[in-house]
């Protein structure tokens, strides 16, 4: 944990510093500052007609605006679960703005500079080793950054609750989910080899579940696996992080597997899934019947919830 302290008071000295020089400029020009601030509030409106004309005529527009309310209502699931003082409504919303237009859209870079670097470029992208092991490995991966920037350049983290950690990467989940089912809904059958079937490939034979009245609605499903989606895999593997962190005093380093269980087990359940309908190693295929083909991990997380619920003397 030195190195942690070391790179937090590192990062806050550059944020703080930053923090200044921001404030000493916008001092010394105060016509400007009023100037930019007007427009932005003109281009929000102006952003908001052309997304309320687009959403009339342009059918693709409305998928997404649907997607996006379904996945604002996950998002307030998570939030009515595991709500606190510490984590409010907006601080979740950024979280999940977050995965939606940063996370996700770095994660497809580093997807296709992988196989730039590595492999034949975009044409290994939908290969079945990228699909099944490269691609859930990076996407776990660059899901986490958010909590890096908040350890690196604030003391926010040390007031987290063990729920507070779940909701923030839960919802950096569903924001990815956001983004990537929107992918999905916009794909067409003709752009093979590029990142967009890959998205078609990797549901087309599957149904994505919403309802009212389901739990963490939005999973994917064909019958014999279910995928829980991005949401309770992200937030399993925070909270995995916020346990690490909570019990460490009493069980010194050995608290650091759990999340690197936590995301071992939601790497593999991703791949799992990803590699079902095509077929799997013998020992891969055991595991993940052990996992109950991907309902294990949603009750594990589901029980975890209601544990903390019950400590917080709230309820499930």
């Amino acid at each position: 944990m030195c190195l942690l302290e070391l790179l937090r008071s590192w990062g806050m000295t550059v944020l703080n510093y930053s923090k200044l020089r921001r404030e000493r400029w916008a001092e010394n020009h105060p016509t400007l500052c009023r100037g930019m601030k007007k427009g932005y509030i003109g281009f929000t409106w102006l952003f908001l007609g052309l997304a309320v004309l687009a959403w009339m005529f342009i059918p693709a527009a409305r998928e997404a605006l649907i997607q996006f309310l379904w996945s604002y209502y996950l998002l307030w699931q998570f939030w009515f679960l595991a709500r606190s003082k510490t984590l409010t409504w907006t601080g979740t919303a950024r979280f999940f703005a977050m995965g939606a237009w940063v996370i996700a859209p770095l994660s497809a870079i580093a997807v296709y500079l992988f196989h730039g670097l590595f492999a034949e470029g975009s044409v290994t992208v939908g290969a079945r080793w990228s699909v099944e092991i490269v691609g859930p490995i990076m996407e776990e991966s660059f899901k986490l950054i958010p909590f890096l920037l908040l350890f690196l350049f604030t003391n926010r983290t040390k007031s987290f609750s063990l729920t507070d950690y779940m909701l923030g990467g839960a919802s950096v989940g569903v924001g990815f989910d956001f983004s990537e089912e929107v992918l999905r809904r916009w794909v067409t059958a003709d752009q093979e080899g590029s990142l967009w079937s890959l998205f078609a490939s990797l549901f087309s034979d599957t149904v994505q579940n919403w309802g009212v009245f389901t739990l963490f609605p939005g999973y994917f499903s064909d019958g014999t696996a279910m995928s829980p989606g991005h949401g309770v895999w992200t937030g399993f593997i925070t909270l995995g992080i916020g346990m690490a962190l909570h019990f460490r005093n009493r069980w010194g380093k050995k608290a650091y597997l759990i999340p690197l269980f936590f995301f071992v087990w939601a790497t593999f359940d991703h791949g799992a899934w990803n590699a079902h309908s095509f077929g799997m190693p013998a020992l891969a295929s055991f595991f993940y019947a052990l996992s109950f083909h991907g309902y294990l991990l949603k009750w594990v997380f589901v029980l975890l919830i209601d544990n903390l619920g019950r400590e917080k003397g709230s309820y499930l």
